[in-house]
């Protein structure tokens, strides 16, 4: 090969005379390899650019053969001995190119042979009138070298000129914004906010700061306050193209694909030639499995970015590899991947110091390993390819270190494990030593980090760890240590966002103690959830620890069991979380609809697949569970505590077992030994919020009736008459009050679980963090109603769920009924007016809420009529405007009866009652 620039110089001109100027370019290129810094190769380089017509090129060599010729200018006066304006040109060389190293090196050696200062305090000088630096010269002085270090991703060295200028203008904004962004880039993000913030005190419309900050937020999984700075950057500069790619990547998370995909034509509308837009859109229409569109937006991000942009790369891949139209997919991926790794070298050699080679090889070997590992889990193959897989973990590991990628580096060894013990079949010992080696690498990961909430974030994050320890005790037949070490780390999740951080371990009960939470007629079903496996403990008094799991040894011939389970559940709950959010986009369009209509006259939400399909998938996940094989041990047992893990919290499980069973739920064994401790008289006294945003018509029946069965303890909050401060205040200083009743709207946060809230008149709200500073131990009843609790997102959980529920019951409320999904609030009116009145009869709140479900998915036609006469009987001279209502459905119902047959189940579909839950005492 040749080894004179100039050679390749002339060959590239010949190319160019032949009109071949692609064959040009490569040779330009060739010759820049060898001499970085060659005027002429740079300049025959714009003219191949310019007949290709790639403008973005052409501007950047142009701008690199000036600065060329600007710093061989300097080189010439400094020979003069002209050492100051010799300095001048190396600043307008640095201007033109920041990243401009040689001209950076020679006005090093100018400073010092004019002797003006020593360049570890001297700044860099703007093109000025003058060479003597002014007070305020020296301040913007100071500003751009930190913002030159910037551009080249110095982003450490910058630092202490911010931390300069800061100093020397307490009030410059730009500062404070520069530093919030190096900080960020660094991955200091509590640091950067305080920053940020305070450039947006000193300057409330600059709208880069906001921009930084919701960057920072996204990062943190802080949605709603991304979402806010985004919108703000937007309204103070509506054609800032960043922004809108920041707000559509915010949506994108969510899970709002539509609303991501506009964000995403915006941005390329106000900016055509930004790839990282185009790959952004992509990555949105890819989770729509609009594979195709996805297919071409990344290929033009890796035209725009001259086939730079490894994530563009690593989305083409999954793209092929997801869309399974094309026999040939999972190599077309693998293909994809090599080809990226080749173009990637190609950068290397033209940009030796390009910081994303390395990130972006590690990603595509790391991309390579876990497409090989979803393929053999789909098509449930042996482990034939092990090796190949197991190689480019290797290499992912080795190119993304724990020093330069910590974060990272940790994925890649979650990953590494979870597929041994899938795909390898690991010995249990060996798989416990691996786990040692990436939790000591977390520990240190955790010691580094400053910020509490980042420790919590970052150890959630990789709860697999602990998962798949629980795994190998299991495998190792070590059930009741594997028992005692999911408990611990549901108590551990719990303490986290109940009183912070903590380096001490969080107590939990011993299996001695677990099983006082049984007696000879209760038994628990106690599941966890691994990336490995879905493990099912029964426990019963007097008996031994019954576990049911389908994990292998390691001289297992055939493909693991728990790879067919597991990989069945995690496609189940998908495709439900999926159909359920296109079923509540629905519901939304709906609200155009008649208040008074019921849901069961609304054919496109009846007919939506996520409700036609409801019994279906139930028994589908029933099977998968195994709930068949598990019910024969039961057989002795009328009431059962069902304790579930991560998904499982979002899913009707007491729906898969045999009506016989009573059945309550519990986050966790320690809530309900806790529980038992506490003596709650049941409710006397009813605390009734109703309907805070006044948006729910049936939600005056409903509170009325219940009201009627407390006639003179009822405290009622209606409307706008709901705050946050009158609830809290409320709650806590009427100690008469046992029961609270609210008929409202909730969400659960999965990302910041401590916002999860119940939604109040206004803005207001009652959030979980608010809960956990109330205390509940007198209250024997919360009840929910009407409140979707829990599915709120299309993400899954990878750690324990914390919800509403759970701090209730942590601050010692007895009972909890709560919602799993958003039921039609005419027959949620019927099912709570029928809970309350067995409540009346001295039923237990698991007892009467198993037989207001009975009674709602069995009432015929005629039943309900003679059920809104005696209601409406209740009522008769108490309050005409509710006796007036029912009267009207009464004539309604009798009106349908030429249409219906009469001795019909109205609400038999269980997404009528199925949805409701008692959580809580046993």
């Amino acid at each position: 090969m040749l080894q004179d620039a100039n050679a390749w110089i002339h060959l590239g001109r010949e190319k160019l005379r032949a009109r071949n100027y692609s064959a040009a370019l490569v040779f330009f290129d060739q010759a820049l390899t060898l001499d970085p810094e060659n005027a002429d190769a740079w300049k025959e380089r714009a003219t191949a650019l310019q007949k290709l017509g790639s403008i973005q090129e052409i501007l950047s060599a142009s701008n690199h053969t000036i600065a060329i010729a600007l710093c061989e200018r300097g080189q010439q006066l400094e020979e003069e001995g002209d050492y100051t304006e010799a300095i001048k040109k190396y600043d307008q060389a640095l201007a033109v190119k920041p990243e401009f190293e040689q001209a950076r090196q020679s006005r090093s050696k100018a400073l010092k042979n004019l002797q003006s200062a020593d360049f570890s305090s001297f700044v860099l000088l703007r093109p000025s009138s003058s060479s003597t630096l002014t007070n305020n010269s020296h301040q913007q002085s100071v500003y751009a070298e930190a913002e030159d270090f910037s551009r080249l991703g110095r982003y450490q060295e910058a630092i202490p000129y911010l931390n300069e200028a800061i100093k020397q203008q307490p009030d410059n904004h730009l500062a404070y914004d520069g530093r919030g962004n190096a900080l960020r880039k660094l991955g200091r993000d509590e640091e950067a906010i305080l920053d940020l913030n305070k450039a947006i005190t000193l300057q409330p419309d600059y709208h880069l700061a906001y921009y930084h900050r919701g960057d920072i937020q996204r990062k943190l999984g802080r949605y709603r306050e991304a979402l806010s700075d985004f919108d703000k950057a937007i309204e103070l500069q509506p054609r800032y193209h960043l922004a809108y790619n920041g707000r559509g990547n915010t949506y994108r998370d969510l899970g709002y694909y539509r609303e991501a995909l506009s964000d995403f034509d915006k941005a390329i509308e106000l900016q055509p030639n930004d790839h990282l837009a185009y790959n952004n859109r992509g990555a949105a229409k890819r989770k729509l499995r609009l594979y195709k569109e996805a297919v071409d937006d990344f290929k033009q991000a890796l035209r725009l970015s001259h086939n730079q942009n490894w994530r563009a790369w690593v989305n083409l891949g999954w793209t092929y590899f997801q869309d399974k139209k094309y026999p040939e997919h999972y190599r077309d991926a693998w293909r994809t991947w090599k080809e990226a790794l080749f173009e990637l070298k190609n950068l290397k050699k033209i940009h030796p110091q390009n910081p994303e080679y390395q990130r972006g090889c590690g990603e595509l070997f790391w991309c390579r390993g876990k497409a090989q590992y979803r393929y053999e889990l789909q098509h449930l193959k042996p482990n034939e390819s092990w090796d190949k897989t197991d190689k480019s973990y290797e290499l992912a590991l080795k190119i993304l270190t724990f020093e330069q990628f910590p974060v990272r580096h940790l994925e890649v060894w979650q990953d590494l494990i979870q597929d041994s013990q899938y795909l390898k079949r690991l010995d249990p010992d060996r798989v416990k030593q691996l786990l040692s080696e990436a939790t000591d690498l977390l520990r240190r990961l955790l010691e580094e980090t400053q910020s509490e909430s980042a420790k919590i974030s970052l150890s959630r994050k990789f709860a697999s760890f602990n998962q798949m320890g629980v795994d190998v005790l299991v495998q190792k037949g070590e059930t009741e240590e594997a028992l005692k070490l999911a408990e611990k780390r549901k108590n551990t999740c719990l303490a986290w966002f109940q009183d912070g951080w903590s380096d001490e371990p969080t107590p939990s009960p011993k299996f001695p103690d677990i099983k006082k939470l049984l007696n000879l007629h209760t038994a628990a079903i106690y599941w966890h959830i691994s990336p490995v496996a879905i493990t099912t403990f029964i426990l019963k008094q007097n008996q031994p620890l019954q576990v049911y799991s389908v994990l292998v040894t390691a001289d297992d011939a055939t493909y693991p069991t728990a790879a067919r389970q597991l990989r069945d559940f995690e496609n189940w709950v998908k495709d439900w979380k999926w159909n359920y959010q296109d079923y509540r986009a629905g519901k939304e369009k709906g609200n155009e609809e008649k208040l008074s209509t019921p849901e069961d006259k609304k054919p496109a939400l009846k007919d939506h697949p996520w409700r036609k399909e409801m019994m279906a998938k139930l028994e589908e996940l029933k099977n998968i569970l195994n709930i068949p094989g598990i019910v024969p041990h039961l057989s002795d047992i009328p009431h059962l505590i069902l304790i579930p893990h991560r998904d499982l919290h979002l899913l009707p499980l007491h729906d898969l077992f045999p009506e016989d069973f009573t059945i309550t739920y519990l986050p966790s064994v320690q809530i309900g030994l806790d529980l038992q401790k506490s003596r709650v008289n049941p409710g006397q006294r009813l605390l009734n919020v109703e309907n805070p945003q006044q948006d729910l018509r049936y939600a005056t029946v409903e509170s009325a009736a219940i009201s009627l069965l407390y006639p003179d303890s009822t405290l009622p909050l209606k409307g706008q008459k709901a705050t946050r401060i009158e609830v809290m205040t409320t709650m806590q200083t009427d100690e008469q009050l046992d029961v609270f009743h609210f008929t409202g709207h909730g969400e659960h946060d999965i990302n910041q679980p401590l916002e999860s809230s119940l939604l109040l008149t206004g803005e207001d709200k009652l959030t979980l963090r608010d809960i956990f500073q109330l205390d509940f131990s007198r209250y024997h009843l919360i009840c929910l109603s009407a409140c979707e609790t829990a599915l709120t997102s299309k993400q899954g959980l990878i750690d324990e769920f914390v919800g509403l529920v759970s701090g209730f019951l942590a601050k010692g409320a007895a009972y909890v009924i709560s919602a799993l999904w958003a039921v039609d609030e005419y027959s949620t009116a019927l099912l709570m007016v029928r809970f309350y009145q067995y409540l009346q009869e001295n039923m237990t709140p698991p007892s009467a809420l198993k037989a207001a479900q009975k009674w709602l998915r069995t009432v015929t036609h005629t039943q309900l009529i003679q059920w809104y006469q005696d209601l409406a009987a209740e009522f008769e001279g108490k309050n005409s405007t509710i006796e007036s209502y029912l009267n009207r459905q009464i004539k309604r119902l009798q009106k349908d009866s030429a249409t219906i047959n009469p001795d019909h189940p109205l609400y038999v579909h269980p997404y009528y009652w199925a949805g409701f839950t008692v959580t809580g005492k046993v």
